[in-house]
């Protein structure tokens, strides 16, 4: 059904899904006047980044406001095996389990505090359903550009909504659209090579071997990689070359 194009890592397409999230929030973050600042170190010494970071002052917050960007599938494998059906319980879940536990670490939070930095993960599932701190966090960068612009605050919000969700949906329709068409590439290549290293052998000299050899390579759906776990790829070359298994 292609869910599985929109968890799999090949091909670079959940990672441009990713960075077009952040360069939008990036982008308003300059009409908030809120200095965004791309990729910050956390604390000192330490490669633990953010995406953004931002200081909206027309919100109310003079400190940095930073925020860490993914996307989960509602309906991946991992997201349905352990139960996880609703509006944006999938960000929800994905957040607890990666966002909060990565953010959450002993000594990170002091240092944090310290630096008087709020961090506020912002999880979407691929319809644009955002988690509650995804939400706190459009919120309050919308109450920002609605006072820097004089535009009412909840035009402003429903603006950014639709701006992630149309962004989001663009990138699912894209990578769906390539994966399909490397199927197809992949499956003509392989019938070609087939249909040009076999000829059609005299009935009478057919070997059972060999018969039973190519009904077992075309014979089943094993050659497209459908035996692929949840975001891994398949053990055909076919499903190497098509970024995954169906």
């Amino acid at each position: 059904m292609g869910d599985h194009f929109l968890t799999c890592m090949n091909g670079g397409f959940k990672t441009l899904m990713h960075n077009k999230v952040v360069d939008i929030l990036a982008r308003e973050g300059y009409r908030a006047h809120g200095m965004p600042f791309r990729e910050p170190v956390l604390y000192a010494n330490s490669n633990m980044r953010a995406d953004l970071s931002l200081r909206l002052p027309g919100a109310g917050r003079d400190a940095p406001l930073g925020t860490d960007v993914a996307v989960t599938h509602f309906a991946s494998a991992t997201t349905l095996r352990q139960n996880v059906i609703g509006p944006n319980a999938a960000a929800v879940a994905y957040q607890k389990q990666h966002k909060d536990t990565k953010y959450g670490q002993q000594g990170l939070v002091p240092l944090l505090q310290f630096r008087d930095m709020q961090l506020l993960p912002c999880v979407f599932d691929s319809l644009g359903a955002p988690a509650p701190d995804a939400q706190q966090f459009i919120n309050s960068l919308g109450r920002a550009i609605a006072h820097c612009t004089s535009t009412h605050r909840s035009v402003v919000i429903r603006e950014l909504h639709q701006r992630i969700c149309f962004t989001i949906a663009q990138c699912s329709a894209r990578r769906i659209v390539a994966g399909v068409a490397a199927v197809n590439e992949s499956l003509d290549r392989q019938l070609e090579r087939r249909n040009a290293t076999h000829t059609r052998p005299d009935p009478l000299l057919l070997d059972p071997d060999t018969m039973l050899s190519d009904s077992s390579e075309i014979g089943g759906l094993d050659f497209l990689g459908l035996e692929g776990e949840e975001g891994t790829t398949g053990g055909s070359p076919l499903a190497a070359s098509a970024g995954g298994s169906l």
